[in-house]
């Protein structure tokens, strides 16, 4: 039988020692939803997926089957330097809209142009 999605997201879950109870109120569901979801009985919501794998600390494409690396990269490992790496950990913590706001800043920086 063929490893899924669900029997992955277990596996970290279990790795990790969180408690089936603590995922799935990071899930938004109950905790027999939960088992249900982790035993391939339950598809669950795209949602609820990702609320996972950003629990877990974990990558979409890992969880799909796409890559064997599990984890995220650390800051530490793809960082050429300290200002890389400090920048890599405050744009993770940065909401989308900031996300767009600090691209603009940058990009007319780039260009030469002054950002008022």
């Amino acid at each position: 039988m063929s490893e899924t999605y669900q029997s992955r997201l277990r596996k970290i879950r279990e790795e990790k020692n969180i408690k089936q109870a603590d995922a799935a109120e990071v899930a938004g569901v109950q905790r027999p939803y939960l088992s249900d979801f982790e035993n391939g009985k339950k598809l669950g919501s795209l949602s609820m997926v990702l609320n996972l794998t950003k629990f877990y600390d974990i990558s979409l494409d890992y969880v799909f089957g796409r890559s064997t690396l599990s984890h995220i990269q650390s800051p530490e490992s793809i960082a050429h330097n300290e200002k890389e790496r400090i920048l890599l950990e405050i744009w993770r913590r940065l909401n989308e809209e900031e996300k767009t706001g600090l691209m603009l800043l940058l990009q007319g920086k780039a260009s030469g142009s002054s950002a008022a």
